[in-house]
């Protein structure tokens, strides 16, 4: 079952147009060993593009890991940023 869940993770991701843009997956189905939060390992294995500097963006404590605030702070900002490109692409 837990193989069913992160193959549905990866594949929701893989169709978002950038790393956790709109829905995305939710933080619990990222955080494989429960611990509250999210290593870029974690994040990584959904989202292999994300780089240690955009986990380290948001991560306002400097614990190396992304609290659920942090992340979902992460999301709006992914969301806006897609948002902002499908209108900037829509004027064509």
């Amino acid at each position: 079952m837990k193989k069913l869940a992160t193959i549905t993770t990866i594949a929701a991701f893989a169709m978002a147009p950038a790393a956790f843009a709109g829905t995305g997956p939710a933080f619990a189905d990222i955080d494989t060993n429960a611990d509250g939060f999210l290593s870029v390992s974690e994040i990584q294995a959904v989202a292999p593009e994300v780089t240690e500097e955009e986990v380290a963006a948001y991560d306002a404590d400097a614990d190396s890991m992304l609290s659920e605030v942090e992340f979902e702070a992460w999301k709006m900002d992914q969301k806006k940023d897609s948002d902002t490109e499908t209108e900037t692409n829509s004027d064509y």
